[in-house]
């Protein structure tokens, strides 16, 4: 029965790296995405960023964008090796988490602007991008953004 264990405990990590590989192929697929582009791209026009490591539209600074995925690549990276540590328990609990990322756990938010125009189009207006993020700003209480 021992033996089973280690046996076990090497199989598990096998799965959590490649579930973990295939959660940073998905993530870096996303921001080469061009719906993510077209977001970024077009709330750019009034000085924000959608930023996927905290699901908000955020003022835009020097490498901002940059910064935030590699904030969000990074808290990947802690959860996997944190699984791979943890063994089979560990894996399960991968596993839960990656679905409830990819499917389960999206804020509305998030869905309602990469279904929006914002996301849909790259040459939209300034005037039109300032309208649609106003009009998530009231759906949404967006309080801390500052529009200029």
């Amino acid at each position: 029965m021992l033996h089973i264990i280690p046996i076990l405990f090497v199989v598990s990590l096998l799965i959590s790296v490649s579930m973990g590989a295939l959660s940073f192929y998905f993530q870096k697929r996303f921001y080469q995405s061009s719906a993510y582009q077209n977001l970024n791209l077009n709330l750019s026009q009034l000085e924000l960023f959608w930023s996927d490591s905290k699901s908000d539209i955020l003022p835009l600074n020097d490498n901002a964008v940059e910064k935030d995925q590699k904030t969000a690549l990074n808290s990947l990276a802690a959860i996997v090796l944190i699984a791979c540590l943890t063994s089979f328990l560990g894996c399960l609990l991968l596993l839960l988490y990656i679905l409830s990322l990819r499917k389960l756990a999206k804020p509305r938010l998030e869905k309602k602007i990469l279904t929006s125009k914002l996301a849909g189009a790259s040459n939209i207006s300034k005037d039109e991008a300032r309208e649609i993020v106003l009009a998530l700003k009231a759906e949404f209480s967006l309080k801390n953004l500052q529009l200029e």
